[in-house]
C-alpha cells in the first residue's frame, strides 16, 4: 500500500474520525497498562501514532458532513457510528475512502471505497 501511496498523484489525507479513534486505542493501551514495560510500550506505540500523523493531511469534519450523517443514519444501514461519520466525510469531500473494511462501506450509497491492502496492484 506504501508503494501505491507514493505513486499517486492526488492529495492524500486522514479523517478527523480516524485520528479520534486512533488516540482513543492507543490511549486506552495506556490505561490498561499495569506494569512498567507494557506502559513504556504503550506511551512508545501512541508517540509513534502521533509523528505519523504530523506527515498527514487531516480532514476535518465541518457542518456540511451533519447532511449525509443524517441521511446515513436514517437508512438504517447496519453501519456503526463513526464509520458512518468516516464515510460522510469522504462523501462531503467527494473523496475515494481507502479502508479494508469493504463490507461496511459498500454498504454508502454513492461512496466511493477502495481497499488496498489486499490490492493486486501493490
Amino acid at each position: 500500500m506504501r508503494d501505491r501511496l507514493a505513486r499517486v498523484d492526488v492529495p492524500i489525507a486522514i479523517s478527523i474520525i480516524t485520528v479520534e479513534e486512533g488516540f482513543r486505542g492507543w490511549t486506552s493501551e495506556v490505561a490498561k497498562s499495569r506494569s512498567a514495560a507494557t506502559r513504556v510500550r504503550a506511551y512508545g506505540l501512541l508517540q509513534v501514532f502521533s509523528e505519523r500523523l504530523a506527515s498527514w493531511r487531516v480532514v476535518p469534519w465541518t457542518e456540511p458532513c451533519e447532511t449525509p450523517l443524517a441521511s446515513l443514519t436514517s437508512l438504517k444501514l447496519g453501519i456503526g457510528t463513526m464509520d458512518l461519520r468516516i464515510a460522510s466525510i469522504a462523501l462531503t469531500s467527494n473523496a475515494t475512502l481507502l479502508s479494508r473494511n469493504l463490507r461496511d462501506f459498500q454498504k454508502v450509497p454513492n461512496l466511493c471505497v477502495e481497499d488496498w491492502l489486499h490490492d493486486p496492484q501493490d
